[in-house]
């Protein structure tokens, strides 16, 4: 249990970041930069150190990051969610934006995560108690690179979802190959692998078909606004019929 100065010291923290976004969003006005998930706009994003000297823009408002954002244009775009799909998303913790706006699309959202309390149902993603081909959509975002057993999660993707179904997947891109992480560490988010651009052949060879879109097939335009680069990426994978 945590003592009463170490809850002290975290809500202070927590304090001090709401007090400084709040004062980012009064203070930033104009409409170079749009959220997608929650209306936002203003002239610059929020800079969010994401561990190892990375820094992420973010939403000041919802948190979100160009991710996150190119996964709702990619969704929009290609008319994914309608009111009767079957959606389960894996792992919703910071997708919140990606929750609430499809929550709104269909009444049939499950969430799910291995860890109790995280999710709507705690489930194991390499062994899902749901019926084969009885889902229609699974969103699996920077999930995988964290699961040993990678390959078989995405079997059991492939199990549950309907024929025609579609998975939505999308993992960190570390280099060409994928790589097996020997020690995983806290600065790495304690990632099992380091995908590479070789990763989505293990879509194909649970037997999706692929498609990686890119933000050339969007418009570039909207790309510009939400902050998005060559490095954002969806991995579109369908089950045949």
């Amino acid at each position: 249990m945590r003592s009463i100065k170490t809850q002290y010291w975290s809500a202070h923290e927590r304090y001090q970041e709401y007090a400084k976004r709040k004062k980012f969003i009064r203070d930033n006005h104009g409409d170079m930069c749009t959220c997608n998930l929650c209306g936002w706009s203003g002239s610059f994003w929020y800079q969010k150190c994401m561990g190892q000297n990375i820094i992420t823009k973010v939403c000041p408002k919802c948190d979100s990051k160009p991710r996150q954002r190119i996964l709702k244009a990619v969704l929009e775009k290609e008319d994914i969610v309608n009111h009767n799909s079957q959606v389960i998303h894996v792992s919703p913790q910071g997708e919140r934006g990606i929750s609430k706006w499809m929550c709104s699309k269909t009444s049939n959202y499950l969430s799910i995560d291995i860890e109790s309390g995280k999710a709507m149902k705690t489930m194991d993603l390499t062994s899902l108690s749901i019926k084969d081909n009885t889902v229609d959509i699974v969103v699996c975002c920077h999930v995988l690179e964290h699961i040993e057993a990678d390959t078989l999660a995405i079997k059991e993707i492939y199990r549950v979802l309907k024929s025609g179904g579609i998975a939505i997947f999308q993992v960190p891109v570390y280099g060409e190959r994928t790589e097996k992480v020997a020690k995983p560490t806290l600065q790495d988010h304690f990632h099992v692998w380091h995908p590479g651009n070789d990763y989505p052949r293990r879509y194909e060879i649970a037997g999706f078909q692929v498609r990686r879109i890119k933000i050339d097939e969007i418009d570039m335009t909207l790309c510009n606004r939400l902050s998005l680069t060559k490095e954002d990426t969806v991995e579109l994978c369908v089950k045949p019929e």
